[in-house]
């Protein structure tokens, strides 16, 4: 039975485009090649590009979707999935300074 793990370098924020995601899979084969096989899925946001280093890592460069959540990847010839949050956007907004009384 194949299982798959999503790993991130470092958090991944709502509408973060660009980030490196490692998946790494037990019980696969994958081909390796720019994209390889088999191309993978997110249910959220976008896979921009895919490299399958050898039959058990692959790194996506991917586009977070714009609410924070979970996104679920998976590999479609196993149906084995993994999951990464993606957390939101906070501002930080300074305050004014008071006035001089």
């Amino acid at each position: 039975m194949a299982s798959l793990l999503a790993r991130l370098d470092s958090p991944l924020f709502a509408g973060q485009a660009g980030a490196a995601v490692t998946l790494l899979g037990t019980g696969t084969s994958w081909t390796a090649g720019t994209p390889g096989s088999p191309t993978f899925t997110a249910d959220s946001g976008t896979i921009a590009a895919q490299s399958v280093v050898d039959g058990v890592t692959a790194t996506l460069t991917y586009t977070a979707p714009a609410t924070p959540g979970t996104v679920t990847f998976t590999d479609p010839g196993t149906g084995a999935t993994a999951t990464i949050r993606v957390r939101p956007v906070i501002r930080y907004m300074p305050r004014r300074p008071r006035s001089p009384r």
